[in-house]
């Protein structure tokens, strides 16, 4: 995550010892997503005389440039981007721009990630699945010049991290995002919007190579758009802008809290056939959790972190969130009360969690339920076995 509290430790670290590259790279990244993208240009620039084929290096650099306003920086940075990936170089020439040169430009609404696999803390087979199938495929499909074979599922239970893993993916092959919420564009109990689908589609076609993230795409298959000639279309538009873009460089990845509602028609060969499961935070995923959380709040505490990240087994990323709020409040309140400063104490946490939801557990007992009585049950094995061996049933 980036933070402009990591800001001046950035800073001090590069100061005092000039050839420190984690903490150059890191401070690179933290000022392009500050909004100062020159000052992110000068280190990346540093960096790259010692990694000058690195593609989150180039990636950021042609950003950076891009952002600072120096055109011919972007379009060389991009060059070599495109040559480190292994793909043919831009077409020279005014006004001219190949339709895989990637998009450091925000006109197509692409957004350059900055989260890498090194952002990850803990959830080692999340990051195993992701690896073996997002970066790796990727990776080879740039490297060849060749399409991927249909898009990719990530399923699991909200704020588990889905859209995280999809961010995490594109930074480290160097790829740009376009994002369409299907939840928010395609609402079942209003007046769909089509339109928004394959605007996205074609927004993708035409800034590949690209990871195009359909997140909630649940959403496009609920059973009352059948209602509507607008709700009919979303599917059919839906399933015409995965089709179409089987042969490109456009990376479709899709997010869902609830795989088992999908039409069977989109998880067919081809579309999103294959599917990975992200968890909720594991416990060091929860431990760096509560810490961030209170750092990035400012707050004195004598919370017990290992005890809190124990605790709070079966919660979401949201849930976590919740219950340091209430924590922090309940803390206030009793300084209001004694009229001095209360620190927040472990019992102010423990009271949080006792009223606090359990939303990953409540997601894995409907899990576990619906599936039963699908007929692609087949395809959420994966879940099953990690229901298995991970989450505690009464």
């Amino acid at each position: 995550m980036l933070d402009d509290r990591d800001l001046p430790e950035l800073e001090a670290a590069v100061s005092q010892d000039p050839d420190n590259v984690g903490a150059r790279r890191r401070l690179a990244e933290v000022l392009l997503g500050l909004g100062q993208a020159g000052g992110a240009l000068g280190h990346a620039r540093i960096l790259l005389t010692t990694a000058p084929r690195d593609p989150a290096l180039l990636g950021l650099a042609a950003m950076a440039a891009d952002l600072s306003g120096d055109a011919r920086g972007a379009s060389a940075f991009g060059s070599r981007l495109r040559e480190a990936q292994g793909l043919a170089p831009s077409p020279t020439g005014a006004g001219r721009r190949h339709h895989h040169s990637p998009p450091v430009a925000a006109s197509s609404g692409a957004s350059i990630s900055l989260l890498g696999l090194s952002d990850i803390v803990g959830m080692n087979e999340e990051r195993r699945r992701i690896e073996r199938e997002l970066i790796d495929r990727w990776r080879s499909a740039l490297i060849a010049s060749s399409p991927v074979a249909g898009g990719v599922l990530l399923y699991g239970p909200p704020s588990s991290g889905k859209r995280f893993m999809a961010h995490v993916a594109a930074g480290e092959c160097a790829l740009p995002v376009i994002e369409l919420d299907l939840g928010v564009s395609v609402d079942p109990w209003g007046e769909p919007n089509p339109v928004a689908v394959s605007h996205a589609f074609t927004r993708a076609r035409s800034a590949g190579p690209v990871v195009l993230l359909l997140a909630n795409v649940e959403a496009s298959t609920h059973r009352r758009l059948r209602y509507s000639a607008n709700g009919r279309r979303v599917l059919t538009d839906l399933l015409a802008g995965i089709d179409g873009v089987r042969d490109t460089h456009v990376f479709v990845v899709a997010t869902s809290s609830a795989p088992w509602m999908i039409q069977p028609v989109l998880r067919t060969p081809g579309r999103l056939l294959d599917a990975v499961l992200v968890g909720p935070p594991d416990r060091a995923a929860r431990r760096h959790l509560v810490l961030a959380s209170l750092r990035r709040r400012g707050v004195a505490s004598d919370i017990d972190v290992e005890a809190a990240a124990d605790e709070t087994q079966g919660c979401t990323t949201t849930d976590i969130e919740s219950i340091l709020d209430t924590a922090v409040a309940r803390a206030y309140a009793d300084s209001t009360m004694l009229g001095r400063v209360t620190r927040v104490q472990n019992a102010h946490f423990r009271t949080s969690l006792l009223a606090a939801p359990r939303r990953a557990d409540e997601w894995f007992d409907n899990a576990y339920n619906f599936p039963e009585f699908t007929d692609d049950s087949a395809q959420f094995d994966p879940l099953f076995d990690y229901i298995r061996r991970h989450v505690r049933r009464s």
